[in-house]
Formats: structure tokens, sequence, C-alpha cells
């Protein structure tokens, strides 16, 4: 097992997605990585180019990558970081992706101990408000959820 010592968060940059369409997205160009470069996906419920709506899929946690694989998701800390990604635009996701993202890390901070969560734009500056979530908040909510 590779020695993971952080989260990264990211967002889809997309109204709608799942695991499926951001493997299909990272294999095309400019990308063109051999698999999703996240090891974890929440879906918003939108899975196909925001036509409809499914409920059970808001919230949703997907496996990506392998996580005993690099991640290829932050360039400097893939090696030693888990990668996940929101399903959605900066700053616009609903409360049951933002609860299942808070259990999600509870989970992985109970296997790992006490990683660092970043998100995307603590430790790249070119990627903007990458996902539109302030850690402080994040953390709080960590303490508020329970465990599913």
């Amino acid at each position: 097992m590779r020695h993971i010592d952080r989260v990264v968060i990211h967002h889809s940059d997309s109204e709608w997605g799942n695991a499926i369409n951001i493997e299909e997205w990272h294999k095309a160009k400019p990308h063109e990585f051999d698999m999703i470069g996240y090891h974890y996906i929440i879906t918003n419920g939108h899975t196909d180019n925001h036509i409809s709506y499914d409920h059970i899929a808001d919230g949703l946690i997907e496996t990506g990558r392998p996580i005993e694989l690099q991640g290829a998701h932050c360039l400097g800390y893939n090696e030693t970081s888990i990668g996940v990604c929101l399903i959605g635009r900066s700053g616009r996701f609903s409360s049951s992706q933002y609860k299942a993202l808070a259990n999600l890390l509870k989970q992985l901070r109970g296997f790992y101990g006490d990683i660092e969560i970043n998100m995307h734009s603590d430790l790249d500056e070119k990627k903007g408000k990458c996902p539109g979530i302030k850690t402080t908040d994040l953390l709080e909510e960590m303490i508020r959820v329970k465990e599913i």
C-alpha cells in the first residue's frame, strides 16, 4: 500500500456526470490519461447531460482509480494523495454531496490517520476556486455528520 498523507478535493466543472463520464473525459485530449485520475467521485444526481435528476444518485460515492494507484489529479501531490471529485460547478453542490464528502473524509481519516484535507486551489493557484469550498466549513461539517 502506498503512503497517503492528504486528500485533494476537486469539482468536475460540469452540471452532470459520474465516474464513467470522467474516465472518458480523462482519456480524451488534452489529458489522455490511461484511466480516471480521481479515486472517488461524488455525484449530484444528474448523470445524463442534465436532462433528468435521480435523487438516489445525489451524493452517491463512486470509486474511480484504485486507491493503491497514484492519482492523476494534482501535479506535485499525486504520489501521496487521494483525489476526490464532486460533480458540479465551483461551490454549487447539493447538501447530499456535502454530507457524503464529509462522511468519506471521516472514513479516510479513520483509516489513514490525521491526513491533510486540501482543496485543489489550495495546492495549485492556477485552479481558481476549485472546488469552491472552504476547508474550515468542511471540517465543521465533518464534526456534525454521522457516519453512514
